[in-house]
């Protein structure tokens, strides 16, 4: 099983543009013709239209020529604006990119996601810190890029019409861009506290609304708001002291333009008597300046923007280079090759040492056999099996899979050889039908018939619960569609494993919400299926006897 290696921050954009060529061109396209017709262009204009009205050149249809050039600048633009909407199409496919991959790393690795963060401050990543990457590569680059092509075309130009300004006008630009630049390391520093606290308040608000009912019932509405409140001004304040760098920087260009006009005004003062200076020269090069200023702009706020992203790409690293290409995990048709015959464990070792708690145990599966674990509260059964499928990591021991030692469990027991149903499984805002089948893979679902999922349905008790659905299988279900009970939630749990045609179904305390006679009924006639080999974890010892091939196992 390979990982990808933390790439950086060029390389992960140059894939990008590999991959969408056409739309990284339209960007840029729409950028360069902005830039022109923001800069060159209307200097051109307006160099044309003073010259003409000194008389000093003559113009091809008059004022014509230069309602011409305006209506020609006016079509550029919608031209611009057509090209800036392909180029926003490049930004929502890096988005999708990007999300995708970090969800396949989330969701495909067989171990479980391991996070110290609350679920909002995860989920925000897919939103700020996505934001971030994708408007480097469709708005800062090609800004800076193509007004460097324009700046250089610029200053030709500029140093045409008059030396001594053109070098006066870079000067203060290379001194205004330096001085931006000493605040660059802050400017990082700021972006990335003020994504800390934007994704802090993400996380509190998910779990405050995952635990809406307990906040109710323990009547603590007004600390929870208290604390929201507080959070929030923290991430207020963290937002307010990026703005205000930024605006800072904003203010630093705008004056540096003010300064070179200034500069060339005194200049022109100073020395008007040995000047040769026209009028349509003087709006050309003020014009020029601007193009020259839009620039330093460009070059400042590129770094700016190069410095939040690499924030923002550190904060998606841990969770998108754990992404694996499809053809890297041979474990997915691997696990098709074996069959259970059996599985030995031998001196398997967990341990948790921030709690002191350690467990060793030894058994034996063997195939089409229905074992029943049971043993007291946190004595370690979920974690002894856990660690067994891979899930969690084991201190010590072996694990043997029909006579052969298998040194990464994680990239053997996955499906379709082994399926884990948790105590509460997830249910999604989607229909039933959806639910059920989303544990299964896409060639497998495929060969999935209406007969197969009703049997499992009849199987775990769900058909009567189908009688009540007003739209059956394509009834909504969820949270936020009303939801469904927490036995209902279980034996949804269930029937998805049973529909992913595992050879082994391990069910961690999934019959805690279903009424007892139910859930023996269900047990019963999982043990008669053929050729499926079943681990049960509970806290509880039903009545085992009217269920066939039973083995219990005491932890």
């Amino acid at each position: 099983m390979k990982q990808i290696k933390s790439e950086s921050l060029l390389s992960v954009n140059l894939k990008v543009i590999k991959r969408h060529p056409f739309f990284f061109l339209a960007a840029m396209l729409s950028a360069f013709l902005l830039q022109f017709i923001s800069g060159l262009f209307p200097a051109f204009i307006e160099k044309q239209m003073f010259s003409f009205f000194e008389n000093k050149i003559n113009l091809p249809l008059g004022v014509w020529f230069i309602i011409i050039l305006m209506t020609t600048g006016f079509l550029f633009t919608a031209f611009a604006y057509i090209t800036m909407n392909i180029g926003w199409l490049f930004r929502t496919k890096i988005k999708k990119l990007f999300v995708n991959k970090m969800l396949r790393a989330i969701i495909l690795q067989p171990k479980e996601f391991d996070t110290s963060e609350a679920i909002g401050e995860t989920a925000y990543k897919f939103r700020g810190d996505i934001d971030q990457l994708s408007f480097l590569l469709t708005k800062s680059f090609p800004h800076f890029s193509t007004s460097l092509a324009i700046a250089i075309v610029t200053v030709v130009l500029m140093f045409s019409v008059n030396v001594t300004f053109t070098f006066i006008a870079l000067f203060l630009i290379a001194l205004n861009i330096g001085i931006i630049t000493l605040l660059l390391p802050k400017v990082e520093r700021w972006r990335e506290n003020s994504l800390k606290a934007a994704a802090a308040t993400s996380g509190f608000l998910t779990t405050a609304l995952q635990s809406t009912q307990e906040i109710k019932t323990d009547y603590k509405n007004q600390n929870f708001i208290d604390a929201y409140f507080n959070i929030n001004q923290k991430a207020a304040k963290a937002a307010l002291q990026e703005n205000i760098g930024r605006s800072l920087i904003e203010s630093l260009f705008r004056l540096g333009h003010q300064l070179i006009t200034s500069a060339m005004l005194i200049f022109i003062v100073l020395n008007i008597e040995t000047i040769s200076f026209s009028v349509g020269n003087f709006a050309f090069f003020i014009s020029l300046s601007v193009s020259l200023s839009n620039f330093a702009s460009s070059v400042s706020d590129f770094f700016v923007n190069v410095k939040q992203t690499k924030i923002s790409l550190e904060r998606v690293q841990d969770i998108y280079t754990k992404a694996k290409n499809e053809d890297e995990q041979p474990y997915m048709k691997n696990s098709q090759e074996y069959n259970i015959e059996s599985i030995v464990v031998k001196n398997l070792c967990v341990e948790y040492p921030e709690s002191n708690f350690k467990i060793e145990k030894s058994f034996e599966v063997y195939s089409g056999e229905y074992y029943f674990i049971t043993g007291a509260v946190a004595s370690g059964k979920s974690s002894v099996i856990k660690s067994m499928l891979g899930i969690t990591k084991k201190a010590g021991g072996q694990i043997i899979l029909n006579g052969k030692i298998i040194e990464k469990p994680d990239a053997v027991f996955v499906s379709p050889l082994a399926v884990y149903v948790p105590p509460t499984p997830q249910i999604f805002n989607a229909s039933l039908r959806e639910n059920l089948l989303l544990g299964v893979s896409s060639e497998t679902e495929g060969n999935i018939t209406e007969a197969e999922i009703q049997k499992v349905l009849r199987i775990t008790r769900l058909d009567k619960d189908l009688e009540t659905m007003p739209n059956g299988l394509e009834t909504k279900v969820g949270n936020l569609t009303g939801g469904v009970s927490g036995g209902q939630t279980q034996r949804i749990g269930i029937a998805r494993a049973l529909l992913c045609k595992s050879r082994l179904v391990v069910l961690d305390d999934c019959f805690t919400a279903v009424d007892s006679g139910l859930a023996g009924e269900i047990r019963k006639d999982i043990a008669a299926l053929d050729d499926l080999t079943v681990i049960e974890i509970s806290n509880r010892k039903p009545n085992l006897e009217m269920i066939p091939r039973i083995k219990q196992l005491e932890f």
